[in-house]
């Protein structure tokens, strides 16, 4: 009998906490609303000392401001420990359309997670 309650309840507990931890897509005037940068920008680099604890930034060089204004290059902390929020890039040299926010004092977030962040051709 506690072997049936067991079952029944990872089959009700389980399915709750993977919605839980799910990124719901805004759309692109949405994200454009929250964010407060938006850029087009190259990746001149990729580290983890002198970024946020936990985290993984990517030195952005922005080649466009399309809302707002920064002085220097971005430190884009993209990668970080809430696997939902993470986002898909960054490679050095490639460029990036990115919905931006901040996240302390020196480190920017994807305004959406994963989809705050989109891959430019070349």
């Amino acid at each position: 009998m506690k072997l049936k309650i067991g079952v029944l309840l990872l089959f009700f507990v389980l399915p709750i906490t993977g919605i839980c931890n799910y990124q719901k897509e805004m759309d692109l005037q949405e994200k454009a609303a929250q964010s407060e940068l938006v850029v087009i920008a190259r990746v001149d680099s990729i580290y983890e000392a002198g970024c946020k604890v936990n985290f993984i930034c990517a030195r952005l060089h922005v080649e466009k401001f399309l809302k707002g204004s920064a002085e220097g290059d971005l430190q884009f902390a993209f990668h970080g420990p809430l696997a939902e929020l993470n986002s898909t890039c960054c490679k050095s040299g490639k460029y990036y359309l990115v919905f931006l926010k901040k996240l302390d004092s020196s480190n920017w977030a994807s305004v959406n997670g994963p989809f705050g962040v989109y891959d430019l051709p070349e």
